[in-house]
């Protein structure tokens, strides 16, 4: 349970701080927004398939658990 809260954390906070360094004229004087937008997608699209990950091998848990 740790373990998936430290991870949600750390993606949105992966997330949030490449749209937040859009906002700062002197990072986006060195980085293109572009960029920085590839990267908030990159951590969104991980994260979701972390997520659907976990989704399928607590449904597999779940079916062996209750199909006994």
């Amino acid at each position: 349970m740790a373990k998936g809260l430290l991870l949600a954390i750390f993606f949105h906070g992966s997330f949030d701080f490449f749209l937040f360094l859009q906002e700062n004229p002197n990072v986006t004087h060195y980085v293109s927004q572009s960029l920085l937008l590839v990267g908030a997608l990159a951590s969104w699209w991980f994260a979701l398939r972390l997520s659907f990950k976990s989704i399928r091998l607590q449904q597999e848990y779940s079916r062996q658990l209750f199909n006994k």
